[in-house]
């Protein structure tokens, strides 16, 4: 926490900043839960400059937060936020913002704002024990769910069906749904692995894919399964593709540039007799942990030049496509010298 901080500071001294101030959510908290460790019941702010911090919270809640943080808390008007900032930068004239704030809090403050969000997110996806061990817990709680669906994955049953299901099992281990539950089979998966549910039913020769994540103490899970019904050639391909995935992930350890990754993929695939040419390679995954996604964003082009690091967590979902169904398959992966599969077994 106090390397994010530090990193803060910096930002303000290279910005030329009088300081930087952080929104965050209870639905939202990525930004926030990584400066401060907190999570907030509704919102709040938390404005560092080069020698003091501050949150600024709901006035009613203020009492919660002295429990949680020795940092100062000053009270935030629900009904005019704006006002309360207002007060707060008033000796400003330039601060970076942090996090998803609503701009309408800051439309009649006259201060320069200057969005961070790309610099801090190219920041926090290195993560701490504590923070690593809190995101396993979640990617193994959402891989047990994502397992039950080997029994209840029948014909009859509908898109619908299965991602209420899902829900429900969800919603059971953790806060929230990390993003809406795709489920998709049938005709659709020649288009697509990841669509909304539909009252389509599922036939007695088929092909389900299930992306699925979870929130749990503030921190994201994300993973993809298939399953197959009387389908044996699509399973077989499935099952190299796993082969081919697992390899991948084999090699993937910190100071390799995210251009490896797509590289071994080609050649892991290629070995397998998969169409690697095929591959979606620039939504190949993405960093993860206090948000959905974090960067770098696994290939586009400006990241293939990105460097791993050790205590990064991210996905890695190859995508390959046949002539009458696509594949999929997406774990989370913990950057070491030998890396882990979160989602793994």
């Amino acid at each position: 926490m106090e390397n994010r901080k530090n990193f803060l500071k910096n930002l303000i001294k290279e910005c030329k900043l009088d300081g930087i101030l952080i929104y965050s959510s209870w639905n939202d908290a990525g930004c926030g839960l990584a400066f401060t460790g907190i999570i907030p019941i509704f919102f709040n702010y938390y404005f560092i400059s080069k020698d003091s911090e501050v949150f600024l919270e709901l006035d009613y809640l203020i009492e919660d937060l002295k429990n949680k943080t020795n940092v100062k808390v000053l009270p935030l008007k629900e009904d005019l936020p704006g006002e309360s900032l207002k007060d707060l930068l008033k000796r400003c004239k330039k601060v970076g913002i942090i996090g998803n704030a609503p701009w309408r809090h800051f439309e009649n403050l006259k201060i320069e704002l200057v969005d961070l969000n790309d610099e801090v997110n190219n920041f926090v996806n290195v993560k701490d024990k504590k923070e690593i061990d809190k995101i396993k817990k979640v990617a193994q709680e959402t891989l047990s769910c994502l397992k039950l669906l080997r029994n209840f994955i029948v014909p009859g049953k509908t898109r619908k069906d299965i991602a209420d299901f899902l829900k429900l099992k969800l919603l059971e281990k953790g806060d929230a749904l990390a993003f809406p539950t795709c489920v998709t089979s049938g005709e659709k998966i020649k288009e697509t692995t990841a669509s909304f549910p539909t009252d389509k039913k599922i036939l007695k020769r088929d092909i389900v894919v299930v992306d699925a994540g979870l929130v749990k103490d503030g921190f994201y899970s994300d993973c993809t399964r298939m399953y197959f019904l009387n389908f044996p050639e699509a399973e077989l391909n499935y099952n190299k593709l796993v082969k081919a995935h697992l390899k991948v992930i084999s090699k993937v350890k910190p100071g390799i540039f995210v251009k490896d990754v797509l590289k071994f993929y080609n050649e892991e695939l290629k070995k397998e007799g998969l169409p690697y040419e095929t591959l979606e390679k620039e939504d190949l995954g993405h960093s993860i942990g206090f948000m959905l996604h974090e960067i770098p964003l696994l290939c586009q082009e400006k990241y293939l030049d990105f460097k791993l690091k050790d205590d990064m967590i991210i996905t890695l979902e190859p995508e390959i496509v046949f002539d009458y169904y696509r594949l999929r398959v997406e774990d989370m992966i913990l950057v070491k010298d030998k890396s882990e599969i979160l989602t793994g077994a």
